[in-house]
């Protein structure tokens, strides 16, 4: 798969790209995004890039997914305020890594931006850095302190090319170069396909039974490869499940890959005033009851399903 990865690719997945230009009082972006190549889907979701500029700071919501996010900054280096933690500006240039949350994160974005986003999936992560996921699961990394060699090959790859899309481009091969060769523990392949297919639904008492391996075991190979036990990535499935259907019931929201961030804004007095029948909801995202949803959804997000839906939206 690695080895004709480039031929004939460019002609099919630009005309799949798909671009975004938003302008208002907070200033102005424009996004595009692509999905993978389909050979590479097991090891990533695809890209996203954005170029903005705010005229007045602007709070990102940054909640839980299933992506290891790659950013590739080409503009000015990208400044956050950490709310939630340090409540410093954190200043970021090159390229850096986020890992798996299990948290929601709060930050203040200002400036110029003009940055791409590499949509891992765990597995895809792991063996495209080739450590750990748990080293760097709820942190951000610079890519240098991870692997120096590794982010020098990244910038000198993907920062000469001139657009968009053949900055997509140059990463494909880069990636496909990495992890098409790499070989996926049939425990680790079995178990992650399992909660994929189910929403986070499978029967994780008897997961490693069936596997033929020990509790201590399976939570292992999760941990390295996905950076959280199955357990946390069975919760945060059914999170994300619930976000998209939320994300459904936005006018603003629709269809936008999991990992960006939201803002506050207002929503339409229509989309106020729609009945939601949550326990139906919860239900149909597998959650034990209504309760338990509400639950994991604060602790996800930051606020209640009925507060996500009506104040956040997507514009960056």
């Amino acid at each position: 798969m690695g080895r004709d990865l480039r031929y004939g690719r460019v002609e099919r997945t630009r005309s799949r790209m798909e671009t975004g230009e938003h302008r208002s009082e907070l200033g102005q972006w424009q996004t595009a995004h692509r999905p993978a190549d389909p050979r590479l889907r097991a090891y990533i979701h695809g890209y996203v890039a954005s170029s903005s500029r705010l005229r007045t700071p602007i709070q990102e919501r940054h909640v839980p997914s299933i992506e290891v996010a790659l950013l590739l900054n080409f503009g000015e280096p990208h400044r956050r305020l950490d709310v939630a933690g340090s409540g410093e500006w954190i200043v970021r240039d090159g390229a850096w890594v986020v890992g798996l949350h299990d948290r929601y994160q709060l930050a203040t974005a200002a400036g110029e931006r003009h940055f791409m986003v590499v949509r891992f999936t765990p597995i895809g992560a792991h063996l495209f850095l080739g450590l750990p996921l748990d080293a760097i699961a709820n942190e951000a990394v610079d890519l240098d302190r991870i692997d120096p060699a590794l982010a020098r090959v990244v910038m000198s790859r993907v920062g000469p090319a001139r657009s968009w899309p053949d900055r997509f481009d140059a990463m494909e091969s880069l990636i496909a170069e990495r992890v098409t060769r790499a070989t996926i523990p049939a425990l680790v392949g079995v178990a992650w396909h399992r909660l994929l297919t189910t929403h986070g639904r499978a029967a994780l008492g008897s997961l490693a039974d069936e596997l033929e391996c020990s509790h201590r075991t399976l939570i292992a190979r999760f941990r390295t490869y996905a950076g959280f036990p199955p357990k946390t990535i069975a919760r945060l499935l059914r999170f994300n499940r619930a976000v998209r259907v939320l994300d459904g019931l936005s006018r603003t929201r629709g269809h936008e890959p999991a990992g960006k961030p939201y803002i506050e804004t207002a929503q339409s007095d229509d989309l106020r005033a729609r009945p939601i029948r949550w326990a139906d909801v919860a239900a149909d995202c597998g959650f034990f009851d209504q309760a338990h949803f509400i639950r994991d959804f604060r602790e996800f997000a930051g606020m209640t399903p009925d507060a996500f839906l009506r104040q956040m939206s997507f514009l960056s």
